[in-house]
């Protein structure tokens, strides 16, 4: 009899430990559909350049001598910009676009770009936003763009058009 109730308890054990690793595989399974339902929703989010430059960081203090641009017709046109598009950011530029200004001199140029408003809060929504680039104190907001960002779960895209001037950069940072 104890030799059964032990094969009995080993036996109920590996069930549970099979229910467990079908219930992860399950969520795993439900997680890849969420994501491919999403990307035929949403191509953007399966489709875009990475912006992933050290300097592109908001913690980045720029020298007139390391500044780039987003530009896609100069010289000094940002590694990674390939001109308008869907863009994601990737570490270590940071995730987000910031949604304040961090001033001009960061982010590797000269004239900072940034959110001005807010991303989207909910998985799949889209929103039309401007983007301003900072110009100096007094002028945080002195040109601006057009474009679009797309929440698509753990990250954010861009649809970023040229930066205005050849010092004009759009900014990353870690978190909003």
């Amino acid at each position: 009899m104890g030799e059964s109730s032990g094969n009995l308890c080993a036996t109920q054990e590996s069930i549970e430990n099979l229910d467990s690793k079908l219930s992860k595989l399950l969520e795993i399974e439900e997680r890849k559909e969420a994501e491919r339902k999403l990307q035929l929703e949403h191509p953007e989010c399966g489709s875009y350049t990475v912006l992933s430059d050290q300097l592109r960081n908001h913690a980045n203090k720029t020298s007139s001598f390391s500044a780039y641009c987003d530009y896609q017709r100069d010289k000094k046109k940002s590694g990674g910009w390939v001109g308008a598009g869907w863009y994601r950011l990737l570490p270590p530029a940071g995730h987000v676009i910031p949604e304040t200004s961090p001033g001009s001199w960061h982010c590797g140029g000269q004239r900072t770009g940034y959110v001005n408003g807010t991303h989207p809060a909910t998985t799949g929504e889209s929103l039309d936003v401007t983007f301003c680039f900072c110009y100096g104190s007094g002028h945080e907001c002195h040109r601006k763009k057009k474009g679009r960002i797309t929440n698509c779960g753990p990250y954010y895209v861009y649809y970023l058009e040229e930066a205005p001037d050849c010092s004009a950069r759009y900014c990353g940072a870690d978190s909003l």
